[in-house]
């Protein structure tokens, strides 16, 4: 009995050797592989940083905000404006206060009846002025110009054509306008079509600009059309989630920013773009108001948007402003145009208003 109890230990323990020494086996098999594919990332890591790749990186921006309530979520244009009057601080140097009415637009002065023809600016952050104070964006410098016309400043931060289509519908049915100026930026067609690059910036861009933004943001939905112009929404805390490693490795980030280019392409921002300038001016010419739309800069995706919208007349003035022209903006501490820059702007917008 003793015998066949030593016997079986001897059979148990010969059977977890060979199993043990199995694993070591496939354990050897596996890890050479393994071993293969690290170092293969690593040189490939190495060699995309020497080519000058390099792990995302937010750009180092900072705006404070006093009272920090000047912006909220809306569910059908994503942001608002909030009425009061809001002291501006961005990177620590540049400092200006803007004034909300009531309405929730940007305050235009000197202040004229709303009884005269009226003329509706739409834009985003360049047409509010951000970066001047209330009599130094174009809008007041034009309406000092033209005290015959009432100008009423439609401009929010982060706003893109689709914001302009659903302020416009909204404003027609308010009241007639004698015109609307529908100021374009090569940053547009991204922001109409919610490609991942401007999903990004708008999520870190509006984190960054005051205490509370997120959480006043929360209830917000972001809108985006297709290249039919047909518009949809996407919930703020759905618009974008940072992918893991894209901070810490070249190789992540630039896997992504490559799936980032294909879906935006897929998405046609120019294609959406030129749709919702031709349902703007379709809405224009139903309510008997002139649309003219005002392209800030060039870029492949503007030449494109205005190849398609000239073939339906639609009235297309070049700004030609230089972002790279230190004068015209507040570089280095925020690109936006400064005092002169808005000059410039209104000079070459005031032909239009003859």
């Amino acid at each position: 009995g003793a015998t066949a109890h030593v016997a079986g230990i001897a059979y148990t323990c010969a059977g977890n050797f060979l199993r043990v020494v199995t694993a070591c086996h496939v354990i050897k098999k596996l890890s050479f592989p393994l071993y293969v594919l690290a170092v293969s990332l690593i040189v490939l890591e190495l060699l995309l940083r020497m080519l000058g790749y390099r792990p995302y990186r937010n750009t180092d921006f900072r705006v404070v905000i006093e009272p920090p309530s000047a912006f909220t979520g809306d569910d059908s244009l994503g942001i608002a404006l909030v009425p009061g009057t809001f002291a501006f601080t961005l990177n620590d140097a540049v400092q200006f206060e803007a004034t909300h009415t009531a309405a929730g637009h940007r305050l235009v002065v000197p202040a004229m009846p709303d009884t005269l023809p009226a003329i509706a600016m739409l834009g985003c952050s360049f047409t509010y002025g951000y970066g001047v104070d209330d009599a130094e964006h174009f809008s007041s410098l034009l309406q000092a110009q033209y005290p015959q016309l009432y100008l009423d400043n439609f401009g929010v931060p982060g706003y893109g054509t689709v914001q302009s289509l659903l302020q416009l519908e909204q404003a027609l049915m308010e009241r007639p306008w004698e015109a609307v100026v529908v100021v374009l930026s090569s940053l547009h067609p991204d922001r109409n079509a919610l490609t991942p690059s401007f999903r990004r910036e708008l999520k870190v861009g509006f984190h960054r600009s005051g205490a509370g933004t997120d959480t006043a943001l929360t209830d917000a939905r972001f809108p985006y059309a297709d290249a039919s112009g047909k518009v949809g929404f996407v919930a703020w805390n759905k618009l974008y989630q940072h992918p893991p490693l894209r901070e810490w490795s070249a190789l992540v980030n630039a896997i992504f920013i490559t799936i980032d280019h294909r879906k935006a392409a897929q998405l046609q921002p120019e294609q959406v773009t030129a749709a919702l300038l031709l349902h703007m001016d379709s809405l224009c010419r139903a309510a008997n108001t002139r649309l003219v739309v005002a392209a800030l800069d060039h870029s492949d995706y503007l030449t494109a948007v205005q190849q398609q919208v000239a073939e339906q007349h639609v009235a297309w003035v070049d700004l030609d402003f230089d972002f790279s022209d230190p004068a015209m903006t507040n570089a280095p501490y925020d690109s936006h145009p400064n005092a002169e820059g808005h000059q410039y702007i209104a000079a070459k917008l005031a032909p239009l208003f003859h």
